[in-house]
């Protein structure tokens, strides 16, 4: 949307988000002013090697198993030692392949492995990203591997604009009361691509209490057993009607 000149087309003052959260009560609204949301990044590597016979000549082959484990210990390292303890960052593997389970005597030429992180701030991105070459590279290097690292962020920060999120929970606070809107939450290293358009244009990214059931159907965000609380829907029309009355100055006092 950005890339087609959305703001171009479509010029804006202020904008809003709104996003589910099941963790809070169906009638509760949560944001913050300044930075909401960690920016969201991949990471995948790739260690290339000779490969060998596991049970034959273990000693002439590149073991790329040993390169990954002492790669995926060192990567914790990089926020224990190399981040600011003030700051906030997470390096997580989600994913490793490598070898044919049909073929368990035979060390792998090719093993890959791929994780997510996240951070506030452009400078602790960069580091992040810096670290994770350097830390594969390096591990390769020690074992006659190579090492193939690619780095991306899907997201950047969520940063709310002050003015704009005062006027949200302004207009929050009329549909909810006083005591059912959250204006201090807690910093949250999910990632949302609501950033981007906040880096284009000031406005304010907003939970609205979803509630969470026990049993199937009550789960957290994107799990297979989420399940969106249709009893949220009018707090949720309610708040964006408020939010025009609120931007259009028609919005009647508090009390009213």
């Amino acid at each position: 949307m950005l890339e087609d000149k959305l703001f171009t087309r479509f010029p804006c003052d202020r904008i809003f988000g709104l996003h589910s959260y099941p963790t809070m009560p169906v009638g509760t609204f949560g944001t913050r002013t300044r930075e909401f949301m960690s920016a969201a990044g991949r990471w995948q590597v790739t260690f290339t090697g000779s490969g060998g016979h596991g049970g034959l000549t273990p000693h002439l082959a590149t073991d790329l198993t040993v390169v990954q484990a002492n790669f995926v210990l060192g990567l914790q390292a990089i926020v224990a030692r190399n981040v600011p303890p003030m700051e906030t960052a997470i390096i997580s593997v989600g994913h490793i392949n490598a070898g044919d389970p049909n073929a368990m005597n035979v060390m792998p030429s090719e093993l890959r492995i791929s994780g997510t992180m996240r951070a506030f701030t452009p400078p602790i991105q960069a580091l992040l990203e810096r670290k994770i070459a350097e830390l594969a590279t390096a591990h390769a290097s020690i074992h006659g591997a190579k090492a193939q690292v690619k780095c991306w962020w899907n997201t950047t920060a969520v940063v709310n604009d002050v003015a704009v999120t005062q006027s949200a929970v302004r207009a929050a606070t009329r549909v909810a009361g006083t005591d059912s809107v959250n204006q201090d939450m807690q910093r949250l290293t999910a990632g949302e691509d609501f950033s981007w358009m906040l880096r284009e244009c000031p406005g304010s990214f907003v939970f609205i209490g979803n509630g969470q059931r026990k049993g199937d159907g009550g789960g957290h965000l994107h799990m297979p057993n989420y399940d969106f609380n249709d009893d949220a829907l009018p707090y949720g029309v309610a708040y964006w009607l408020s939010v025009v009355e609120e931007e259009l100055g028609t919005a009647p006092e508090q009390g009213q």
